[in-house]
């Protein structure tokens, strides 16, 4: 997945990687709890909390966020055409098709992945460009 692919870029470690997937759950409908994680690596819920912390903070960086641009220009033709939040259901069968994926991103992922975008607003009614005041 691009999301997948993204995050094993940005990171590279592998475990740092595992963690920040099976939290933002591509694959699944709903993310790891962190003491499965906790379990498997033989870490606390809490270190296992810091770890997806700090990773998510490096996937922020503009120079990691980059290397999203091909799901951003994906993203923003359809963000940009609305006059209302794009509603995750919408967002991710959109995406699904202009980027010829076999499957529409998990609504967990996609709400994550779109929050890491300083120029995004993810709220209740979906997704929308933050307009300039």
């Amino acid at each position: 997945s691009t999301i997948g692919d993204f995050v094993a870029r940005a990171i590279g470690d592998p475990r740092r990687v595992a963690l920040a997937l099976g939290r933002l759950a591509p694959g699944a409908v709903r993310p790891e709890a962190l003491t499965t994680f906790g379990h498997e690596l033989g870490l606390s819920r809490e270190r296992i909390r810091q770890i997806v912390q700090d990773t998510y903070e490096r996937l922020c960086k503009s120079s990691k966020l980059a290397l999203l641009n091909p799901f951003w220009r994906a993203m923003w033709p359809i963000l940009e055409s609305a006059e209302t939040p794009v509603g995750l259901d919408q967002l991710a069968g959109a995406l699904q098709r202009r980027l010829n994926w076999t499957v529409a991103p998990v609504h967990a992922a996609l709400e994550r992945i779109c929050r890491l975008h300083p120029e995004l607003i993810v709220s209740g009614q979906g997704v929308h460009i933050n307009a300039p005041s």
